[in-house]
């Protein structure tokens, strides 16, 4: 949208992409690993966090720079800094799959808790199966952050509200 100086419209794609990814999902989604102390976490966070103000500073200078500086980048101004440009080599779309998968889990989590008429706040368990379930125990903390739910691949017991989801199956246990 910038090639075709539609400056409304590229606000709005650089908003939706803060709002709806960077907030909604990422800052969520890292905060069981910065609570776990993974050394990784606040790097990728930062790393993440200067190319959305990179992204917004066109259209946000004054909080974008006043940011920049709180990040420790007092010698380089961000105006003077490079646009963002990830290489094609760092893209993962099987990570990218991934998360894709334990955002469509987490909404369906919180679907089947609203049709089972639970609590929002109410922690339940949720069974997983099929091909896709390795990627939702493997990010178990996360899925806990995000839906309230532990993850468990052990058969469910009794009436229960099934869900697919991508390449997995989850069930609520109603009782």
């Amino acid at each position: 949208h910038l090639e075709a100086f539609e400056i409304g419209q590229a606000a709005r794609v650089a908003y939706e992409f803060v709002w709806n990814e960077f907030c909604d999902w990422y800052l969520e989604a890292v905060k069981p690993a910065l609570r776990a102390a993974d050394p990784a976490a606040p790097k990728v966070l930062r790393t993440v966090t200067e190319g959305v103000l990179r992204l917004l500073h066109p259209f946000m200078p004054f909080i974008t720079s006043e940011l920049w500086e709180a990040l420790g980048h007092g010698n380089v101004q961000l105006a003077e800094d490079s646009w963002v440009n990830v290489p094609d080599r760092l893209r993962d779309s099987e990570a990218e799959n991934d998360f894709r998968l334990l955002q469509d889990a987490t909404a369906a989590i919180r679907n089947l808790r609203s049709e089972a008429g639970l609590d929002p706040r109410q922690a339940v368990t949720v069974h997983v199966s099929g091909s896709g379930s390795d990627v939702l125990s493997s990010s178990a903390a996360v899925l806990t952050a995000l839906a309230r739910a532990e993850v468990s691949t052990a058969e469910a017991e009794g009436p229960v509200l099934t869900q697919p989801v991508g390449s997995a199956l989850l069930r609520l246990p109603l009782a």
